[in-house]
């Protein structure tokens, strides 16, 4: 919030860099999501699950990276 605080061109209801109909519309959802993401991970092969999350990061890296490289 307090990087963000009086830049200009941010989206209405914004606080700095921390927009408050986002942030109302993702926390409700979240708590409402998580015991099922918990439990599929629980029923889930550990290794699967390892795998699955090593592919994930290495795709953030990637895009990360990407973005980087290629100006966004």
């Amino acid at each position: 919030i307090m990087i963000g605080w009086g830049q200009e061109g941010l989206p209405p209801f914004s606080l700095g860099y921390i927009n408050l109909l986002a942030w109302v519309g993702i926390i409700p959802v979240s708590v409402m999501v998580a015991p099922l993401g918990a439990r599929a991970a629980h029923k889930m092969n550990v290794k699967a699950l390892k795998t699955f999350f090593a592919m994930f990061m290495i795709l953030v890296a990637m895009n990360m990276w990407r973005k980087i490289l290629m100006g966004g």
